[in-house]
């Protein structure tokens, strides 16, 4: 512990503060208004009938009425902070101990404040319960085979054994890890099916118990999921609104309607595209300084037709993943013929991951998932990141110390205007509670509020379902129940 930097104390402290306080200014939202102690019998029901997440069914027996407690945002920035440690030890398969890490976690947190659904994924308990607290379960059960391959790639070696004690709650979370969410799950099963591939037929390696009782475990959770008879509901009432397809849908699908849904899966993320354009320029910069103006012109070409593909709109989603993957496989290949090994690599990092990326976009094929649902392409976008900066580490190593504190204070300041949204949105909630009390006093039921009160400045503040100008529509109806009136209805301002 005396080795840890003390940057990384200040990190995860500030980090805490930081989640603790949104979790704390943010009212309770849409769905959570309506929760309520199901206990075991809510959890059995909404597994038959809705929903078989794990989280999901935490949530129906009793976290979901906690939502508005103390007891929930302790609970919830504690998994927050879990989640960003386990993050980072996935990616290093150690404990973060110096201020280069520090810049990681900065640089992983202000993506996912750029990128991601925060306020769905890391504040609202509904979106929290079945995406933070998922993909934390995952990464924890994760970690025991991150550190078993290092310990092979790197000294040729296994780890003993687990202790019994550790042994028993890992295969517990395991079970629940599988069952907490359908993108990581497959995502999971497919991982370990490659590594078990490779270990048994290629590598030789001889596997202990406890790694195939984790991936059987896991697998089995997965498949209490994905086989539920709450998912299958959901799933035929997602269909019937065009949001879900099954695999005999999309087998009867003529080609050009298949390829037409796969160009709509492969739409591009702001993340993504983000990561492509620094890329794309920080070649354009290197070519540049190097004179090598062949290079950037048949990287522009590329550009430009994938681009003229966009304005024909002929698969114009598909034409961007061709564009991101040949353009960083060109650059890999020139560092490569230039023998650069350093950005060579880097580039052929960048390109593996966009492709692995993609191929995970493709299993989502049977569904229309909403923001939040895609937090596994946010933390690929900071893999992408990393390698970014380490790649202008590597042209310009005298800049280190100003790039690493200007990551840092970049995340600080973006934290506190996204901070900020979160107070401002209290202020507003606050502000039609008010409004709400004047015209119920005033002897009026059906209430009528402004648009305002639930329109924040930060993009990512939240997607969740939010009250329109149907009472009858959800989530209306959870806030005339909340606030204790006939009707709630949410007008736009003039």
């Amino acid at each position: 512990m005396t080795n840890i930097h003390k940057s990384v104390w200040i990190t995860f402290i500030l980090f805490s503060v930081f989640l603790f306080s949104v979790n704390y200014v943010f009212p309770t939202q849409s769905d959570d208004l309506g929760a309520g102690f199901g206990g075991l019998d809510g959890a059995i029901s909404m597994y038959m009938s809705w929903n078989g997440r794990f989280g999901e069914l935490l949530r129906t027996a009793f976290i979901g009425a906690l939502a508005p407690t103390l007891f929930f945002k302790i609970a919830n920035t504690l998994v927050g902070v879990v989640f960003l440690l386990a993050w980072f030890v996935i990616l290093y398969a150690r404990l973060p101990r110096s201020f280069n890490d520090s810049v990681v976690l900065a640089l992983s947190v202000l993506c996912i404040l750029l990128f991601g659904a925060f306020g769905s994924i890391f504040v609202w308990a509904a979106g929290a319960l079945n995406y933070l607290w998922a993909y934390t379960l995952v990464l924890l059960v994760c970690i025991p085979y991150r550190l078993f391959w290092h310990n092979y790639f790197i000294y040729n070696t296994t780890p003993p054994p687990p202790q019994i004690l550790i042994l028993i709650p890992f295969f517990i979370v395991s079970f629940f890890a599988g069952m907490s969410n359908e993108i990581t799950g497959i995502i999971v099963v497919i991982i370990h099916i490659c590594l078990l591939f490779y270990a048994v037929f290629i590598a030789k390696v001889r596997l202990p118990f406890w790694y195939y009782a984790g991936v059987i475990l896991f697998v089995l959770g997965f498949l209490a999921l994905y086989l539920s008879p709450g998912h299958a509901k959901r799933a035929a009432l997602s269909a019937s609104q065009g949001h879900f397809y099954s695999l005999g849908t999309l087998w009867q699908m003529s080609l050009y309607e298949k390829l037409q849904r796969i160009n709509d899966v492969l739409r591009p993320r702001g993340v993504t595209i983000a990561t492509f354009a620094c890329f794309a320029l920080l070649f354009f910069y290197e070519r540049y300084k190097s004179k090598s103006y062949k290079h950037i012109a048949i990287a522009i070409v590329i550009i430009a037709c994938a681009t003229g593909v966009q304005f024909l709109e002929v698969f114009p989603h598909t034409a961007s993943v061709v564009m991101f993957l040949m353009v960083t496989y060109y650059a890999y290949s020139i560092y490569k013929k230039e023998h650069n090994t350093t950005l060579s690599r880097y580039y052929l990092y960048a390109f593996l991951i966009f492709v692995v990326l993609h191929v995970f976009l493709l299993l989502t094929i049977q569904a229309v998932f909403s923001g939040r649902a895609g937090l596994f392409v946010v933390l690929a976008g900071i893999l992408h990141y990393m390698l970014l900066y380490k790649a202008v580490l590597f042209l310009h190593p005298n800049i280190e110390r100003t790039l690493q504190y200007g990551v840092c204070i970049f995340a600080l300041l973006y934290a506190c205007f996204v901070l900020s949204a979160f107070i401002d949105m209290s202020v507003k909630w606050n502000k039609m509670t008010e409004d709400i009390v004047r015209q119920k006093a005033q002897g009026i039921e059906d209430i009528v509020v402004s648009s305002k009160y639930f329109h924040s400045f930060y993009k990512r503040y939240g997607d969740w379902d939010s009250p329109g100008t149907d009472p009858k529509a959800f989530p209306n109806p959870l806030y005339a129940g909340h606030f204790g009136v006939k009707s709630f209805v949410v007008k736009e301002s003039k």
